[in-house]
C-alpha cells in the first residue's frame, strides 16, 4: 500500500516502521498528515456549503413553479379551458360516505356488507349504488382539487 502526500510516497513499510522514526522525521510526518487533513476538511466544507446553496436555488425555483403551475390552474379553471397545449386540467370526486350513510340509510343498506373476522368490519359497495342510483350517487360526490398534468 502507498500513500503519497505532498508527492512524497509513504509506502506500507514505512508505515509498518514508523516507530523507528527519528522524533524530527516523526514531527515532519505528523505536520504533512495535519496539513493534508486540515486541507480535506476545508474541501469538505466547500463542497457542502455548495450543496447547501444549491438546494437553496432550487427550493426558490421549485416555489416559484408552483406559482406558475397555481396561476395556471386557476386561469384554466376560471376559463373553462380543460386542454391546452398539452396541459389538462383532471377534476377528480371522493364520495362522501359518511354523510350518505347517515342521510340515505333505507338505501345504503343495500349496498352495505358485513365481514367478521375478529372486529366487525362493514363494506360499503359504491359502485353498485352509482349503478342503481347514480343521480344519488353523483349527490354525495365531494370535488377535489383540480390538478394539473402536462407540466
Amino acid at each position: 500500500m502507498e500513500i503519497t502526500i505532498k508527492n512524497k510516497i509513504f509506502t506500507e513499510e514505512y508505515w509498518n516502521n514508523i516507530h523507528t522514526l527519528t522524533k524530527k522525521e516523526k514531527k515532519q510526518f505528523l505536520k504533512i498528515m495535519k496539513d493534508e487533513v486540515k486541507k480535506k476538511m476545508s474541501e469538505i466544507t466547500d463542497l457542502i456549503e455548495q450543496c447547501r446553496v444549491l438546494k437553496k436555488e432550487i427550493n426558490k425555483k421549485n416555489k416559484k413553479l408552483n406559482t406558475l403551475k397555481e396561476d395556471i390552474r386557476e386561469f384554466m379553471i376560471d376559463s373553462g379551458i380543460k386542454e391546452i397545449e398539452g396541459v389538462e386540467i383532471r377534476r377528480s370526486f371522493t364520495f362522501d360516505q359518511p354523510l350518505f350513510l347517515h342521510e340515505q340509510k333505507e338505501i345504503a343498506a343495500d349496498f352495505k356488507t358485513e365481514e367478521t373476522i375478529t372486529t366487525i368490519n362493514i363494506k360499503f359497495d359504491k359502485k353498485g349504488l352509482e349503478k342503481t342510483h347514480p343521480e344519488l350517487y353523483r349527490k354525495y360526490l365531494i370535488e377535489n382539487t383540480p390538478r394539473l398534468y402536462g407540466i
